[in-house]
């Protein structure tokens, strides 16, 4: 991954502008040098016109995305592409964590594990209930949609049984669970994926 960020050149971004006394403006007078983000657009752009062929992972608990790399790559130096290939810009917070950060993370944000369990993030409608599979049809997974309180006691009175409660706990465990699921470029791909980059950034810092 190193080489990756290496090879991505700096640019001079202006982060706020001043007025003078009139109002007008004072452009670019607060600069700074930052890593040319968009780089990783444009290579995106460049694997989605390849012929490329994911295929979807779970990530275990507790595992790295340099693990990953390291293990299906074959070197840690490809942990980019395990990003890229899922719009992963911030890894800190867009990588699931352990179950022990998990509970950690849920403990400072809530004060402790009962609060979080005890305590209502939002609510839901059951809009499509489970269906187990069957031999003449797939399974067919639970579909809900957010609700306010007073549509959730209204489900209530009806007595449609299709109302939900998300507490905190359940919100911050499903959110850290969806990350696990992921998608990984084929290994045959890679190195066409490395060319095009290296021709990129060529073409970039020219």
């Amino acid at each position: 991954m190193s080489d990756y960020f290496r090879n991505i050149r700096n640019v001079h971004y202006s982060f706020d502008k001043a007025k003078d006394n009139l109002g007008n403006p004072i452009d670019q007078i607060h600069k700074k040098l930052v890593t040319d983000i968009t780089m990783r657009t444009k290579l995106k752009k460049t694997v989605k016109q390849d012929l490329v062929t994911y295929y979807p992972y779970i990530v275990k608990d507790g595992q790295r995305p340099d693990n990953i790399a390291n293990e299906y790559y074959g070197s840690t130096d490809y942990t980019w592409i395990v990003f890229l290939s899922n719009n992963i810009f911030d890894p800190i917070f867009e990588w699931p964590m352990s179950q022990e950060c998990l509970r950690k993370f849920i403990i400072t944000k809530y004060g402790s594990l009962d609060d979080a369990i005890s305590t209502v993030h939002h609510y839901e409608e059951i809009i499509q209930p489970f269906t187990d599979s069957t031999p003449d049809h797939p399974e067919i997974l639970e579909r809900t949609i957010e609700i306010d309180e007073s549509q959730y006691r209204r489900l209530i009175q009806l007595g449609t049984n299709t109302e939900k409660v998300i507490t905190n706990y359940e919100y911050e465990f499903n959110l850290n669970r969806n990350k696990s699921f992921i998608q990984l470029i084929e290994d045959v791909y890679v190195q066409d994926i490395m060319n095009n980059a290296r021709k990129l950034f060529e073409e970039m810092n020219v």
